[in-house]
């Protein structure tokens, strides 16, 4: 009886979890890039690292210039998810996700390579759409 439930339940609760987030991105997207700033800046700093991916998984397109202005910031976050990761990576996975185009770069990687990968993002974002 209880693996007949949990079989039946399971695919609710994966139902309920999407439009939960569903929910999150429409109130994600809503959202102005002044918005977006005031939110990062006064969270928590513990929940920066969720922040970044839901900004990238809702694609927030709004997100864009206050991301682009992380990928500078090396400060790790210490969210046990996202634990020893950069603000920089982690706003350059999110602009990836949102331009739909990956910025190649490592974790722990050096200046030099981040300023190369954010300059090839950039000149991939300037070619017009064919």
């Amino acid at each position: 009886m209880n693996k007949f439930l949990l079989l039946f339940l399971m695919p609710v609760l994966v139902w309920l979890q999407n439009a939960d987030a569903k929910a999150d991105c429409n109130s994600l997207n809503s959202l102005s890039s002044a918005q977006i700033k005031t939110l990062l800046s006064n969270k928590n700093k513990n929940e920066i690292g969720s922040i970044f991916f839901a900004l990238g998984d809702c694609e927030t397109s709004n997100a864009m210039p206050v991301l682009i202005s992380y990928l500078e910031d090396k400060r790790i976050t210490h969210e046990l998810r996202f634990k020893g990761m950069s603000y920089r990576y982690m706003a350059s996975v999110a602009l990836g996700k949102i331009s739909r185009h990956k910025i190649l770069v490592q974790e722990n990687a050096s200046d030099a390579e981040y300023a190369k990968a954010i300059a090839e993002w950039k000149k991939h974002l300037a070619k017009p759409i064919e």
